[in-house]
């Protein structure tokens, strides 16, 4: 099958480069996709093709080539990545903050690799379509839950054959604004008049913690440790504190600049807006006043202003990212070399 100045037959790609003849085993691909600034067919588009061997081709082609392009490698390695995700939500519908980091670009110009690292909120509405689709299409092997003991209790994640369950609390007990063992109208009576103040403080107590260090650390190791082609997922309540502050010390660790850490952060509200409105219309019926449900509204935010007080407080106590992540996460330049070479193209 031809696709522009491409031919793949026998499980190959073909095509020439400087009058020579080249081949890439569809087997030795590890991510292909498409890229085009036209909604139009008839305009111009590349195929990507990311190797084993770390080695990237572009070749151009018309949209509509490049698309059975994509669906024909796919068709020849059904373990084939493909498609461009940048950090959007899976296509589930039971979970709402459930996303796949791949396709992030790091400061050196590598990529994440789709399919393998996932962060997301609560798994206890997830459904057997939702679970289907986890366990089939990005081969989850590993959900790590950040949640305290009770909260895992109160909600217990939904269990998907073949998936390891491991337990790793941030924190050894509720904390306010952060764990959802209350409920919203009892988190309400004990926040303060200044409820950023109060997250940005806890943003600051989490990084600090040594028990926090330790099971952040413990994901990590989690990390280096995940098999080749099984995706991990890791999640709290909401999918925004434990595991925003989780991304963004992976983020850091695989290079990823710090204004896309923070767009990815910020995405949560985005996920998350529908949830949001429902629970702010659930306390307006129940005659909760407004300053007070602007307060919940808050917590229940990301802000920029509370991700960012967590990576000054780092930068203040610990001299730099780099330093906390070797210190604090106890990653070596070895492990840092592996962590990139696992989940980077």
């Amino acid at each position: 099958m031809r696709f522009g100045k491409i031919k793949v037959e026998n499980g190959e790609v073909r095509f020439s480069k400087m009058m020579k003849s080249c081949l890439i085993p569809c087997k030795d691909i590890r991510w292909a996709y498409y890229v085009t600034d036209s909604r139009e067919e008839t305009k111009d588009a590349s195929v990507v093709i990311l190797t084993k061997m770390q080695k990237r081709y572009q070749f151009e082609m018309t949209q509509a080539e490049a698309a059975s392009c994509i669906s024909f490698l796919k068709e020849n390695h059904k373990d084939l990545i493909v498609g461009y995700p940048k950090g959007k939500p899976l296509p589930l519908n039971s979970v709402f903050n459930t996303r796949d980091l791949g396709g992030m670009t790091t400061n050196d110009g590598r990529k994440i690799l789709p399919y393998q690292l996932i962060r997301s909120g609560e798994l206890y509405h997830l459904s057997a379509e939702d679970a289907s689709v986890l366990q089939s299409e990005y081969h989850l092997a590993t959900v790590l839950d950040f949640r305290t003991e009770q909260e895992q209790m109160q909600k217990p994640d939904t269990v998907i054959d073949g998936v390891t369950y491991v337990k790793n609390p941030i924190f050894e007990e509720a904390m306010l604004g952060i764990t959802r063992e209350m409920s919203p109208m009892d988190m309400l009576m004990q926040l303060g008049d200044n409820p950023d103040a109060y997250m940005m403080s806890l943003y600051q107590k989490i990084v600090l913690d040594r028990n926090s260090q330790y099971y952040y650390a413990r994901f990590f190791q989690h990390l280096i440790d995940n098999e080749e082609g099984h995706a991990i997922l890791w999640h709290c309540s909401v999918g925004k504190d434990r595991v925003g502050i989780a991304t963004m010390l992976l983020l850091y660790a695989l290079g990823v600049p710090r204004g896309k850490i923070m767009d990815d952060y910020m995405r949560t509200n985005t996920c998350q807006s529908k949830e949001m409105e429902y629970l702010c219309r659930l306390m307006k019926s129940k005659d909760v006043p407004d300053d007070a449900i602007e307060k919940m509204r808050a917590v229940m935010s990301a802000k920029e202003c509370y991700l960012q007080s967590a990576i000054s407080t780092i930068e203040s106590e610990y001299g730099s990212m780099e330093h906390y992540l070797r210190r604090a996460m106890c990653l070596t330049a070895a492990n840092l070399t592996n962590l990139k070479k696992r989940y980077l193209v």
